[in-house]
């Protein structure tokens, strides 16, 4: 059960995709809960499509919703570049951050590992935090009450804090690649090609869940994507006026003509169709039949 907004709850599930940018071939689908948080299914739905593919990724794109700390560090641990908008990033200078200093105002010394604030005051280590792996820098409460730039500092009446995680030097390298002039054209051209795959699929059935349970909506996505890629598939090498039969194998990767050098991955939701998109490039050509995650 999902509830949106004001109105009432709903049973939804969540479509996740994998789509091929050259032919648009769906190269993986997964359906979870409504409930789910699709910044999570990141990873795993790169590594399932590794695994299908058998083809290394180098690229990952996805939408703000996936600019999570988590996300990015994966990301590089696994030497991709993760062309992800900035979560973070985006709240900025909205709601109660409105009008107030950003962490770039900051700037950190990694001799003293201490912060100097726009005021020049010192924000020193105060709290670490084992499980985000992060610590806390401070400066005393008293000299932030007194600070004629508190106002545009914070709004919180223990002074500001800024959060820095331990792995801070390789998150920030990630987030300066997401802010590339390359990684907001993958962005760009990510979401048209999600919303066309999605649109297709409403053909089949796609709109809604026709049966309950994961199971067997999973089923029904499986059908869903098969015949899409089939239709794909003979709009490729079927010739005008000419009768076509072939066999459709379960994972013919040179079925597809290439090149095929970039896949778009994303999510929808069925009954609601909310969409949140990711895409993935990959390093060299040919794609398998994808089961879901």
């Amino acid at each position: 059960m999902v509830r949106q907004g004001k109105g009432g709850a709903s049973l939804k599930y969540k479509i996740h995709r994998a789509v091929d940018v050259g032919c648009e071939v769906i190269t993986a689908t997964e359906v979870t809960t409504g409930d789910t948080n699709e910044a999570h299914r990141l990873l795993p739905l790169v590594e399932q499509h590794g695994r299908n593919t058998e083809q290394a990724t180098e690229v990952v794109v996805a939408d703000t919703k996936y600019g999570m700390v988590d996300n990015y560090l994966a990301c590089h641990d696994r030497v991709l570049r993760a062309h992800i908008p900035d979560i973070k990033r985006s709240q900025e200078n909205s709601g109660r951050r409105k009008g107030i200093f950003p962490e770039e105002a900051f700037s950190y010394n990694s001799e003293t590992d201490s912060y100097l604030c726009p005021a020049g005051q010192v924000l020193a280590a105060r709290r670490h935090h084992v499980k985000r792996q992060a610590v806390d820098y401070l400066c005393a409460r008293d000299t932030c009450s007194a600070c004629a730039l508190m106002s545009q500092c914070t709004t919180s009446k223990a002074g500001r804090s800024i959060k820095r995680h331990l792995r801070q030097a390789q998150l920030d390298r990630m987030r300066t690649r997401a802010r590339s002039a390359l990684a907001r054209q993958d962005i760009r051209t990510r979401q048209h090609i999600m919303e066309r795959s999605f649109a297709w699929s409403t053909r089949y059935g796609f709109k809604r869940a026709r049966w309950r349970r994961l199971w067997r909506v999973q089923i029904q996505e499986y059908l869903t994507a098969a015949v899409q890629n089939m239709m794909i598939l003979l709009r490729h090498v079927k010739e005008r006026g000419v009768a076509c039969g072939m066999a459709l194998a379960a994972a013919t990767p040179w079925a597809f003509p290439g090149p095929h050098h970039r896949i778009s991955c994303g999510i929808a939701s069925q009954v609601s169709r909310m969409q949140t998109f990711f895409a993935l490039r990959i390093r060299t050509f040919g794609f398998h039949h994808r089961p879901a995650h």
